[in-house]
């Protein structure tokens, strides 16, 4: 999950850039955020085709084992129990951010 907007006097006085770079950053933050249930849908999905392909990895030429022994799986189902937490929560927007 991930932080807030930035201000544009926060923006423009860590250097950043100046409005219109601010204003463009600040558009692609609020189209990265999505409501709970969406992101749930998402990776029930995901999680169904990998059970109903457990195989895809070896079709893929992916032999790392975090992908064939079902770590990348796991950690998607747990991702899906943190966002149905937020969502019980009553969080009303997520985000995945990397870092």
């Amino acid at each position: 999950m991930a932080s807030e907007d930035i201000s544009l006097e926060d923006w423009l006085a860590e250097g950043h850039g100046d409005e219109v770079e601010w204003r463009k950053q600040m558009e692609m933050n609020r189209a990265a955020w999505q409501s709970p249930q969406e992101l749930i849908q998402y990776l029930q999905t995901f999680i169904q085709a990998l059970d109903n392909s457990p195989d895809v990895f070896f079709r893929l030429g992916v032999s790392k084992p975090y992908f064939v022994k079902g770590f990348f799986k796991q950690d998607l189902v747990d991702l899906l129990r943190v966002v149905e937490w937020a969502r019980d929560s009553g969080v009303r927007y997520v985000r995945l951010s990397m870092g």
